[in-house]
């Protein structure tokens, strides 16, 4: 398996978000096209399972100054080994604010794939600092009440250990 094969850059760092589209909302979609920004020649590669939902993605970075281009889908995909496996494809899942990754979380740590989570207030937006927590990495939490410097801060400092 190659990032080639699905569409993503050979090199230059490749964030993820496989959860379901309804959980990435306005506030954490402007936090990960500032991470874009940010990370020279990064892309952000998301999963899709309806076509306008791509479309929408595309409007919206395009909307918050990213070239569209940097936005790479992948198909939803049936087959638990090859979901599993892609997530080595990538650098860094990066978990939704308000309703954070569950069985999404648990499989990129089972890939071996970290994941930079914010902690809410609420059940659905604590699962993912549960997780990481259970693995023995709490330095991927971020402990704050939600400000987006504070997860590109987290970003840099993972994006210099990687490369």
């Amino acid at each position: 398996m190659t990032r080639s094969q699905y569409g993503l850059p050979e090199s230059g760092f490749v964030f993820c978000c496989f959860n379901n589209n309804y959980k990435i909302e306005p506030q954490i979609f402007d936090v990960w096209m500032r991470i874009l920004t940010a990370v020279p020649g990064s892309v952000l590669w998301l999963t899709v399972k309806f076509s306008n939902a791509e479309d929408n993605f595309r409007r919206e970075a395009q909307a918050r100054g990213i070239n569209s281009d940097r936005l790479i889908f992948a198909q939803y995909s049936h087959i638990k080994a090859e979901h599993l496996a892609r997530h080595q494809l990538a650098d860094l899942f990066l978990d939704t604010l308000y309703y954070n990754a569950h069985t999404t979380a648990n499989d990129a740590l089972w890939a071996g794939l970290p994941v930079l989570n914010c902690i809410g207030k609420t059940f659905a937006s604590r699962v993912g600092a549960s997780l990481l927590k259970a693995v023995g990495l709490p330095d991927l939490i971020a402990n704050f009440n939600f400000t987006p410097n504070s997860w590109l801060d987290k970003c840099s400092i993972i994006y210099v250990y990687v490369y």
